[in-house]
């Protein structure tokens, strides 16, 4: 009975709601206005940091620009594989986030006109989720 529970708990630290995606206009206009990035070919990374105890410490969005990729159907890939990637680290990012007690919005955009396998996705989104957590490191001390 216990497990069962447990594996319920590990199946919605793995999820990618509603409440974890960033939907706001406003948020989203702010963050790309205002916001700080950090690149790692084909992917960009735009962060903001905001303090809102309704939200859960992260938001993300995903975005592929259409003038790169004409057909819907590879943006959606694209968009589905940097989901991915994210939704496996997430757990990890947020412990990471509340022990620096910080929040924020993020949007990673696919810059690249080439499309890319889901394993090179991934360590790019790794790659940047570590530089983030780099520069929380250095502002807390």
């Amino acid at each position: 009975m216990f497990l069962a529970g447990v594996r319920i708990m590990e199946k919605q630290k793995l999820s990618l709601g509603k409440q974890d995606r960033l939907c706001h206009h406003k948020l989203i206009s702010r963050l790309f206005k205002e916001g700080a990035a950090y690149h790692a070919w084909p992917i960009n990374l735009i962060w903001l940091g905001e303090v809102n105890a309704e939200n859960p410490p992260a938001q993300v969005m995903f975005a592929v620009p259409k003038r790169n990729f004409k057909h819907a159907n590879k943006r959606n890939l694209l968009r589905r594989r940097m989901k991915e990637a994210y939704r496996q680290l997430k757990p990890e990012f947020y412990q990471h986030l509340e022990q620096h007690s910080q929040q924020g919005v993020f949007a990673f955009v696919y810059i690249g006109n080439v499309s890319l396998e889901y394993k090179l996705i991934q360590d790019k989104i790794i790659l940047l989720l570590q530089r983030l957590k780099e520069v929380h490191e250095k502002a807390a001390r």
